[in-house]
């Protein structure tokens, strides 16, 4: 068993160094290129053959996989839809700024930024962001149509904003002027709420005094505090 285990090791180890070698590592790229691909690229990753993993190419060009996605963003999160003949860019320019918005202003005091990716719908950004509603992302978003059918790959998007105006309606006891707040919905617990912004059972209680000990009176489609 154990030399089963250490030669199936090996295989992988031999997989992964012949992937290595293989690759041909070039500042023009040399194969096909997704429009998407970022501008300001200075080194690329080519001979990309079926069977490649994105993990490989980010650990050779020591790089995370949130960088080799972003400028890459034909590229699913999980990185599972690479291409055989595709070059994929590893390095940028040092002036590099990132993605151009949609708009000039995406929204005003944005303090985070996603990248719109192949595929992706306003949902699917909102699942990337935890805590990000949708009503947020239209309003810091203003260009984006309310169909979210002009989103273009590449774009940047604003997925946390700053001085966010009061909400409303508020649950009851609800803290007003709040940096952060987050619209309940149907079967949310306060447990839920709290684990999702990293906050405890005293401070949500602090910050929304209408909410019972028991946590039974959540009102749906309703604000709660959850950063003051």
């Amino acid at each position: 068993m154990v030399r089963q285990l250490l030669a199936q090791a090996l295989t992988v180890l031999a997989v992964q160094a012949a992937a290595v070698k293989r690759w041909n590592v070039n500042p023009n790229p040399q194969g096909n290129v997704d429009p998407g691909t970022v501008r300001g690229c200075t080194l690329w990753a080519n001979s990309i053959v079926q069977g490649d993993r994105c993990e490989w190419i980010q650990d050779r060009a020591g790089i995370s996989q949130y960088q080799f996605t972003t400028w890459n963003p034909s590229l699913r999160p999980d990185c599972s839809n690479m291409l055989p003949g595709y070059s994929y860019c590893i390095q940028v320019s040092t002036s590099y700024q990132g993605p151009s918005p949609i708009s000039d202003e995406p929204g005003t005091g944005c303090l985070d930024y996603d990248t719109v990716r192949q595929g992706d719908t306003c949902n699917i950004i909102i699942e990337r962001h935890r805590g990000l509603t949708l009503e947020e992302f239209y309003r810091w978003n203003p260009t984006v149509a309310r169909d979210c059918g002009n989103l273009r790959i590449g774009s940047r998007v604003c997925v946390r904003g700053s001085n966010k105006p009061t909400p409303g309606p508020l649950q009851p006891g609800t803290w007003e002027n709040c940096k952060d707040y987050y619209l309940i919905q149907a079967d949310d617990t306060c447990l839920e709420i709290e684990g999702r912004y990293g906050i405890s059972d005293e401070q949500f209680h602090t910050w929304n005094t209408g909410v019972n000990a028991e946590c039974l009176n959540l009102l749906t489609e309703h604000h709660v505090c959850v950063e003051p």
